[in-house]
Parts: C-alpha cells; sequence; structure tokens
C-alpha cells in the first residue's frame, strides 16, 4: 500500500511540473517576436533597368534596391558583360568590369552606362549587368539579380559609284561601287543604267543588284557594249545607284558615273569631183576625184563620163591615175584625152582612190 501511494505522488509531481514546463515554453515562443523586432536583417540586393534596348550612343540607367534599406551606406558590386561578336563592343573595353554603386537609406543606388557610338557596322548585341555577391548583403534570387539591355547598332554604308577610263565599242565598260565602311554582312545595291548613243542592248543596261560581301567595302562589274559596223559618234553609259534598305546613297556628284565608248568604225568617205580649165580638141580634160575623210585602204570610185559632141576617145579612158595627198584630202586626177572621130557619148570609168 505504502508503494502505490509513493508511485501515485511521484506521477503527480511529474505531470505537475511538465505542466509548468508547457506553460513556460510556449510564454517564450509568444514572446519571442517581441524580442525579435530590433534584431537586424541581411538586406536583399536585385537589379533593374531604365529600358529594354538603346541605340549605340544612347546611355542605360541601372538601378539597385536592398530590401530592407540598409540602416547605414551599402556597398553593391556589379558586374558588366557584353553579348556581341568578339570583334565588336558596344561599352568602352577599358572601363572597369566591376563597379561598386553605394546604397542609402533610401534602399536604392544607380549607375549610368555610356554605350559608345561609333562608325563601324556591326551586328545588334546587348548589355548585362549582374550583382556580385559580398559581405554585408544577399544577392536576390533569379531573375532579379541580373538584367541585360538591348544595344542596336546605327551605323549603314554610304554607297558611291565611280567608272573605268574610256573604252572602245566591244569592250566591257566598268563600274565600281564604294562603301565608306566594312560591312559585317553582305550588301547588295540596286544600280540603274542608261545611255548616250547606241552601244549597248536593253538587256546589258536592265537594272541590276550588285553584291558587296562581307567585310569588303567595294565591288567592280561590267556593262558589254557592242562592236557594231556602223560609224557613228562616240557616246557614254551612264550608271545610277538606286535605293535600297540596308545603304545610305552617296551624295551628288558621287552617286553617278559615266564611262566614254569610241566608235571604232571608220566614216564613208565622201567623194566630189571637180574639172579642170577649158581646152582645145586635141589637147587632154583633166579632173579631179576627192575624198573626205581620207581612206584608211585603197578606194574604188565608179563614175560616169559624159560629152556634148564628139571629142573623147574611149580607148584614152582610165588612163594611170597620177597621185598627192593634201591634209585629209586625198586626190586623183584622171585624164580625158579628146578626140574629135569619135562618135560615143558617154562610158563608165572605174577611178581608185589610192591610200598614200
Amino acid at each position: 500500500m505504502c508503494r502505490a501511494a509513493c508511485t501515485s505522488f511521484l506521477y503527480g509531481l511529474i505531470e505537475k511540473r511538465r505542466k509548468r514546463a508547457h506553460t513556460l515554453i510556449c510564454l517564450f515562443l509568444s514572446l519571442l517576436p517581441v524580442f525579435s523586432v530590433g534584431a537586424k536583417q541581411t538586406p536583399v540586393v536585385s537589379i533593374s533597368a531604365d529600358k529594354a534596348e538603346v541605340t549605340e550612343g544612347e546611355s542605360i540607367v541601372v538601378t539597385l534596391t536592398a530590401s530592407p534599406a540598409p540602416s547605414t551606406s551599402l556597398q553593391a558590386q556589379i558586374v558588366l558583360s557584353e553579348i556581341t561578336d568578339p570583334s565588336e563592343y558596344f561599352v568602352d573595353p577599358l572601363a572597369a568590369s566591376y563597379i561598386n554603386i553605394a546604397i542609402g537609406a533610401s534602399g536604392t543606388g544607380s549607375y549610368t552606362i555610356k554605350t559608345i557610338n561609333d562608325s563601324s557596322i556591326e551586328s545588334d548585341g546587348s548589355v548585362s549587368v549582374t550583382v556580385v555577391s559580398k559581405a554585408g548583403y544577399d544577392v536576390a534570387e533569379a531573375p532579379n539579380h541580373t538584367v541585360s539591355v538591348a544595344v542596336l547598332d546605327n551605323d549603314t554604308p554610304v554607297i558611291s559609284i565611280s567608272g573605268s577610263d574610256a573604252v572602245t565599242e566591244g569592250n566591257n565598260v566598268m563600274f565600281t561601287l564604294s562603301a565608306d565602311r566594312r560591312h559585317n554582312e553582305n550588301t547588295r545595291v540596286v544600280v540603274n543604267f542608261s545611255q548616250t548613243g547606241n552601244f549597248a542592248n536593253f538587256r546589258a543596261l536592265a537594272q541590276r543588284s550588285v553584291l558587296i560581301r562581307a567585310q569588303s567595302n567595294t565591288a567592280t562589274f561590267g556593262i558589254k557594249t557592242e562592236d557594231d559596223a556602223v560609224d557613228e559618234p562616240n557616246g557614254a553609259i551612264h550608271s545610277t545607284i538606286a535605293s535600297g534598305t540596308d545603304y545610305e546613297i552617296a551624295e551628288s556628284p558621287h552617286h553617278t558615273a559615266s564611262v566614254t565608248v569610241e566608235d571604232n568604225d571608220e566614216p564613208v568617205p565622201a567623194i566630189s569631183i571637180l574639172g579642170g580649165a577649158a581646152i582645145t580638141e586635141g589637147a587632154s580634160a583633166s579632173f579631179t576625184l576627192s575624198s573626205n575623210p581620207a581612206p584608211n585602204a585603197d578606194l574604188d570610185v565608179s563614175i560616169t563620163v559624159e560629152q556634148e559632141g564628139v571629142f573623147a576617145a574611149p580607148t584614152e579612158l582610165g588612163l594611170p591615175v597620177a597621185l598627192f595627198e593634201d591634209l585629209t584630202l586625198i586626190k586623183a586626177f584622171f585624164t580625158l584625152v579628146v578626140w574629135s572621130h569619135f562618135s560615143h557619148r558617154y562610158c563608165h570609168v572605174s577611178v581608185r582612190i589610192l591610200r598614200v
């Protein structure tokens, strides 16, 4: 009986102490937020940008935000990186990549990144800014720990055109397109053509698209001319750059070019005849043939000889020709011997004007 009484006493004592411990624990837990109000929390730093894209030369403003705001100034760090072709850049490559930004009691701090407005034709790219982990703050979780801003290139090539020296008909007229800067991509330039004279057919003068290859700033092409047999004045082939989407046209007069085409056909000579002074029958009648311009090769000329009365003997027609040169005129003399007993009134004579 005594043992049962002792067991009951000890159980009651333990139960009473358990309830007291439970009460104390609950009281502690209820008071914990009160004691935690004054505890210092580590700020979490995130980043944002003022715009999603810029054109090269414009500035990007990034803002760091600390939550909660620090009670004293906080030095947060960012790192810059570019996503572009390795040979290109939009941010000064000599500038610091790691940058410290002060975040004050307001909870924010900002930094301005200036992009470079160059004259190089390059692909569009982007600039990325990321918060670097350091003591004194925590970095926000993705995606708030980094920001990326697209950078658009604003350079287009200015295209001019030039022509070759004069050519003789039958040869190609050559033109060269020139860009004031190199492009990383192919550039197609539209060119129109016309002519003075008639040296190229309509197919050769059709509008064409000329390719300036990537990393090159020139392209040369030709227009075929026709080698005809027509004597004509010298002319020219004209070219003019037309509007396009990937380039600008050079200012006048560099947007157009002309190449002279020289004719290679001999002109048709004009033949004239002049009679000599009056004679008495029995003497020789003299005539002079003239060619203008002078022929480059021997030239046969047919003439008709007529007479009034009966004076010229047919056996005397077509005697050897005496020649001489006078500037551009080549003159041929032939002699008609007057014979008083011949009854024919006209005949044909072939006279050759020889090239001297």
